[in-house]
């Protein structure tokens, strides 16, 4: 309609106005130009994208399949694979589609890049359940690698030239990320686009779309990072009486709390959202909380508490004890000692704000 338009107005026109739609026209070149970029730079990541779910599936998912038939070499459960790898297999089949229409699209002049996208929307709904799953196939695999025959089997794949450098989780990621990816490919795309381009309305309806979806994905996104977190944390403790890994579970803060009594003792405490963790290090050593997700030595658990069972009590200040609280977990007391008021009230406000927010159960 706007070339039309354009067309119509240069015909029968003064010099003036000619000069004018001269100009008008060399702005929609400009654009046009523009949009062209983004739609060639939407068509390389998708095409980049759809790679990388066929490499993810044929240097990993594919091998460990054809080894689960054999006894002898078999590596991981047929159950086990399906929750790691859940129903890439089917986003991969909708996005080869979905490239293909994108390569037919951008050979011609005007590209309808958001009508591609909202005739595909309804298969984009194969995500949540690739998303809803994404925590658990984290813990899943999480879980095998301690198992050395699937330790080295990821190490083997990963230095395979097809891998690229890329381990199994940061394929995994993928298409928790593209989504997002979609939003701000979109959002350029639209400020690129004139209301009179005959895609205009369809990019506003497709980054709604896409929006929507993305809203779902960065909150799972969210959840699977505060779990990743966990998972590293659950590699370095020990003798911990419940699993730590839980969904929904995510670390508050890391302390260390020196607790007043004839021996120095110090406990490293984890605040969760729903529970507290008190251990002490083996070694007797004292780590931050970097160090405690990478290092190799293993914490001992001493109380493994919900916070809603979980008391504290402020002391008066004595001229023997300044700044000091009583721990109440499960019935056995601690007198907790802070180095300031400052840090006191800190660490308190901390937990009673987390306390308040703390589910029942998870």
């Amino acid at each position: 309609r706007h070339t039309e338009r354009m067309g119509s107005s240069s015909s029968k026109s003064s010099a003036k106005a000619k000069a004018r739609s001269s100009s008008s026209s060399s702005v929609v070149v400009t654009d046009s130009a523009r949009r062209k970029e983004i739609s060639d730079e939407i068509l390389a990541t998708e095409k980049s994208y759809v790679e990388s779910l066929s490499t993810c599936l044929s240097v990993y998912e594919a091998p460990l399949k054809e080894k689960s038939k054999s006894m002898m070499g078999k590596i991981l459960k047929p159950s086990h694979i399906s929750v790691i790898f859940s129903n890439m297999g089917e986003i991969l089949e909708v996005h080869r589609e979905f490239l293909s229409r994108m390569q037919d699209e951008v050979a011609k002049d005007v590209r309808m890049m958001g009508e591609i996208l909202i005739n595909h929307a309804a298969s984009f709904k194969l995500y949540t359940t690739y998303i809803n799953n994404f925590n658990e196939a984290l813990k899943t695999m999480s879980q095998c690698q301690k198992k050395s025959k699937f330790e080295a089997f990821l190490s083997a794949q990963m230095a395979l030239e097809e891998s690229r450098g890329l381990s199994l989780s940061a394929f995994l990621i993928m298409p928790v990320q593209r989504i997002p990816r979609y939003v701000l490919l979109y959002q350029d795309l639209l400020r690129n686009t004139q209301e009179e381009h005959a895609d205009y309305e369809n990019c506003l309806n497709a980054l709604d779309n896409i929006r929507e979806i993305a809203d779902f994905v960065n909150e799972e996104k969210r959840i699977a990072e505060d779990l990743q977190q966990v998972l590293s944390l659950e590699d370095s403790i020990s003798s911990s009486p419940q699993p730590l890994v839980v969904k929904g579970r995510k670390l508050v803060q890391e302390d260390e709390l020196v607790v007043a009594s004839d021996k120095a003792k110090t406990f490293r405490s984890l605040l969760f959202n729903d529970s507290l963790v008190l251990c002490v290090p083996f070694s007797g050593s004292s780590m931050s909380i970097s160090s405690l997700l990478t290092s190799a030595k293993k914490w001992k658990v001493v109380h493994f508490v919900r916070l809603l069972d979980c008391e504290i009590t402020d002391l008066k200040d004595r001229h023997d004890r300044q700044h000091a609280i009583t721990l109440d977990v499960k019935r056995k007391e601690y007198t907790i000692l802070f180095d300031s008021a400052e840090s006191k009230r800190a660490w308190t406000d901390i937990f009673y704000n987390t306390r308040a927010r703390a589910p029942l159960r998870l």
